[in-house]
C-alpha cells in the first residue's frame, strides 16, 4: 500500500511573550541585517502595537511566521478611513516556499475585514524600502 505524508495543519493566532526567541529567529532569518535586541524591542513594544497586534503561524503546532497589523488611519478627502498597516511579514527559511506567506497576508486581510478597516496597506520598515 502506498504511504502518502499526513497532512499538515496550519493555524494562526495573537503572538503571546512566550513566542519571543522563536520570533526574533524568524525576523533575523528575514531580515538579516536587522539587531537581535532591536527585534526584541520590536516585537515587545513597538509604538503601533505589541503582541496584540503581531499575528503568528504555526504548522503542526510549530511557530514559523509572523506579521504585524497595526491598527492605522489614512487621510482621504479629509477624512480619516480606518486601514490595516501590515508590517514585519517574516517566514522560517525551512518552511519558505509552501505558502505560508500567502496564507498568512489572507489570514491578515480577514482579520482587517473583521475589524472595519476600508483597506490594508504595507507598513515598509523604511522609506526606502
Amino acid at each position: 500500500m502506498a504511504q502518502f505524508p499526513a497532512p499538515r495543519s496550519l493555524t494562526f493566532r495573537t503572538a503571546r511573550e512566550a513566542d519571543l526567541d522563536r520570533l526574533v529567529e524568524i525576523h533575523l532569518a528575514a531580515y538579516p541585517s536587522g539587531r537581535p535586541a532591536q527585534a526584541r524591542r520590536s516585537f515587545a513594544a513597538h509604538p503601533l502595537g505589541g503582541f496584540d497586534a503581531l499575528v503568528v503561524a504555526e504548522l503542526d503546532g510549530d511557530l514559523v511566521a509572523h506579521a504585524f497589523l497595526f491598527a492605522l488611519e489614512t487621510w482621504f478627502g479629509g477624512r480619516a478611513v480606518k486601514t490595516g498597516g501590515i508590517a514585519s511579514v517574516g517566514v522560517a527559511p525551512e518552511v519558505r516556499g509552501q505558502g505560508i506567506a500567502r496564507a498568512l497576508l489572507a489570514e491578515l486581510h480577514r482579520r482587517s475585514d473583521l475589524r472595519g478597516d476600508a483597506m490594508t496597506m504595507l507598513y515598509p520598515f523604511r522609506q526606502a524600502f
